[in-house]
C-alpha cells in the first residue's frame, strides 16, 4: 500500500472519529462542548504533550536517517568493491580467476537472498560463513606477486568492512523506543480529538491536520526502521542483482 492509500484511510477513519465525539450526544454535548468552549489550561498540557513528542521523533528520524544514509553507502561500497576484485582477477591466470569469480557470484547469490530476507541482526548462517571462506581462498589464492597480494588483500578488506557496515546499519531501534515513540504517537494523535475551536469546519481542518501529520511521522519512521523491508520507500538490492547477472554471462575459460 502506498502513501497516498495509507494517509487515505486514515484520513477517513480519523474523519468518522472526529464527527462521532462532535455530533453525538451525550458525550458531545455534556463534555466536549464545555471543554471547547474554555479550554483553559487543556492547550497548554496538550502543547507540551506535543513538544515532548516532537523532540524524540526528531531524535529517532535523525538516528534512523543517519542509519539509512550510512546503509546505502555501505551498500554501493561493497557492491563497488565485488565488481573490481571481479575485474581485478580477469587479469589473473585462469584457475585463480574462475576460483574468484565462482566464490563472487555465491558471495551475491546469498547476500540477495538471505541478506534482504533473513531478519536483521540475526547470526550468519554456515553457508553464509562457507561462502565468505570460499571468497577469501579465492583471494589468497591470487597472492603470487608484491603488488597483486596488496591490490587483492585491500579490496577484500573493502568487502568485509562494508558487509559489517551493512549488517549493522540494518538493525531496528531498541523496541522500548520504538514503543515509547509509538505511545506518544498515539497520545497525540488521540488528544487532538478533545481540543478545538467552536467554528465546526475550522475545529475540523486543524484536527485532521494534526492527526495527519502525527500518523506521517509515524510511517517515516517505520520505513526508516526497517530499510530493507518493502514499503513506502526501502533499499533494494538491484545493484548485487546487476552485479551477479554480469558475472553470470562472463566466461572465464574463453580469456586465456
Amino acid at each position: 500500500m502506498n502513501l497516498l492509500k495509507k494517509m487515505s484511510l486514515f484520513w477517513a477513519l480519523f474523519s468518522v472519529a472526529f464527527f462521532l465525539l462532535r455530533t453525538k450526544d451525550p458525550f458531545y454535548g455534556n463534555i466536549l462542548m464545555a471543554d471547547i468552549g474554555d479550554l483553559g489550561g487543556i492547550t497548554y498540557l496538550y502543547s507540551t504533550v506535543g513538544i515532548i513528542f516532537s523532540i524524540l521523533a526528531g531524535f529517532v528520524i535523525q538516528n534512523r536517517w543517519d542509519r539509512w544514509t550510512s546503509l546505502e553507502l555501505a551498500v554501493t561500497g561493497e557492491v563497488a568493491a565485488l565488481r573490481e576484485l571481479w575485474a581485478w582477477s580477469r587479469r589473473c591466470p585462469g584457475p585463480i580467476r574462475t576460483a574468484i569469480l565462482k566464490a563472487t557470484q555465491d558471495y551475491l547469490a546469498i547476500t540477495i537472498r538471505e541478506g534482504w530476507e533473513r531478519p536483521a541482526g540475526e547470526d550468519e548462517s554456515d553457508e553464509e560463513d562457507a561462502v565468505l571462506d570460499s571468497l577469501r581462498s579465492g583471494v589468497l589464492g591470487a597472492r603470487v606477486e608484491p603488488e597483486r597480494d596488496a591490490s587483492a588483500v585491500a579490496l577484500f578488506c573493502d568487502i568485509l568492512t562494508h558487509r559489517a557496515n551493512r549488517r549493522q546499519n540494518m538493525r531496528p531501534m531498541p523496541e522500548s523506543l520504538r514503543q515509547a515513540l509509538v505511545f506518544a504517537n498515539v497520545l497525540v494523535i488521540g488528544l487532538a480529538l478533545f481540543i478545538g475551536v467552536k467554528n465546526f469546519w475550522l475545529d475540523y481542518l486543524f484536527t485532521v491536520s494534526i492527526g495527519l501529520l502525527g500518523y506521517l511521522i509515524y510511517l517515516v519512521v517505520d520505513d526508516l526502521n526497517n530499510p530493507v523491508k518493502p514499503g513506502i520507500w526501502h533499499i533494494t538490492p538491484q545493484g548485487y542483482q546487476r552485479l551477479l547477472l554480469k558475472l553470470q554471462q562472463d566466461r572465464p575459460e574463453t580469456k586465456g
